[in-house]
């Protein structure tokens, strides 16, 4: 018997300023955008903040030379 999918409901936007801190550590602010972001690539907002992180990382350190 295969398990079912956990589904995770995305929270609503209805009172964003209601908190001004979040389980992943952002401001209220970026915490909708990645929020946003990975409702609309089906991911979670860990991993979403994970790829964030890390194309900062690629595109700010790429060029210089240690």
């Amino acid at each position: 018997m295969a398990t079912a999918k956990r589904i995770t409901k995305m929270p609503k936007m209805s009172n964003p300023e209601k908190s001004d801190k979040f389980a992943i550590g952002v401001s209220a602010e970026h915490y909708w955008l990645i929020t946003g972001l990975a409702q609309g690539k089906n991911s979670n907002r860990t991993r979403m903040l994970e790829q964030i992180i890390d194309h900062y990382i690629k595109c700010t350190f790429a060029g210089e030379k240690a």
